[in-house]
Order: C-alpha cells, then sequence, then structure tokens
C-alpha cells in the first residue's frame, strides 16, 4: 500500500535528519573550541560548551524521531483527528523541549548558546540531507522514483 512506502520514506529520512543533525553539532562544537581555545577560554568554559551541544543534540534527534512517529500515526487518520493529532503532538514536543533547556539552563552545567546551537541544527541538517539525496540518490529513469 501507498502508506507503508510512505512510512519507511519517513523513518529514512528522520534517520538521515538525525545523522546529519548531530554531525553538524559536532562540528559546530569542534569550531567553538577551536576559537575557545586561540582567544583563551577553553578552560573556564569548554565542558559546558560541548555539554550544550550534545543536549542540544540530543533534543534536535528527539524531535526528528517525534515529528516522523507523528505524521506516520496521523496519515492514517480522517483530516479532523489527524489535524488534532499533529496540533497535539506539536505541543507535547515544544513542551518537552521548552523544559529541557529551562531546567538544563537552571542548573547551570550548560552554556545556553551552544545548547541553542545543537537544537537548531536540525534545519540546516533538513537542507544538507535534500542537497545529499537529491545529487547522491540514484533515480529509475522511466518512472523517477528512487532505486532500492
Amino acid at each position: 500500500m501507498i502508506f507503508d512506502h510512505m512510512e519507511k520514506e519517513v523513518g529514512d529520512t528522520a534517520k538521515k535528519l538525525v545523522i546529519w543533525s548531530i554531525v553538524i553539532s559536532v562540528v559546530m562544537a569542534a569550531v567553538t573550541a577551536v576559537i575557545m581555545y586561540i582567544t583563551g577560554g577553553w578552560q573556564t568554559e569548554i565542558l559546558k560548551v560541548l555539554a550544550g551541544f550534545a543536549f542540544g543534540a540530543a533534543l534536535a534527534s528527539f524531535m526528528a524521531i517525534h515529528m516522523a512517529s507523528s505524521l506516520s500515526k496521523s496519515v492514517d487518520m480522517d483530516e479532523a483527528g489527524a489535524l488534532k493529532r499533529t496540533r497535539r503532538d506539536y505541543l507535547i514536543r515544544t513542551g518537552i523541549v521548552l523544559l529541557s533547556v529551562t531546567i538544563l539552563y537552571f542548573t547551570g552545567m550548560i552554556n545556553i548558546l551552544a545548547l541553542l546551537g545543537g537544537l537548531l541544527s536540525l534545519k540546516p541538517a533538513t537542507y544538507v540531507q535534500m542537497f545529499f539525496q537529491e545529487k547522491y540518490v540514484p533515480k529509475d529513469e522511466d518512472t523517477g522514483e528512487e532505486e532500492e
């Protein structure tokens, strides 16, 4: 059935988004560490910055997986039910992220800017994933669909 194919595709896309989000967060953390080393802030804040990027990447991964799960469950519903479900899941996802960010901020264990950088890594991961999907995934010449 078409929805089975779509569910597999959504799951594959979510996996790729998680991977690219982590890669982008690691690159941002490495660049930040080099800048901090050059400017002399290495000893005081580096662990908080790295923890911020790690927690941010973890939250971004949670968001990608939760969005994929929400989408696959909503596809089988009628329009009103799907709309209600996606709104509910959005509120749950946003609430969990806001609560996590608030708790981590007030504990002082992380650098909040690094956390936001890791969290926002999902945005460029989307574009990078699409770029590589279009460039390097072979397509069937007759149908234009991706080959397995």
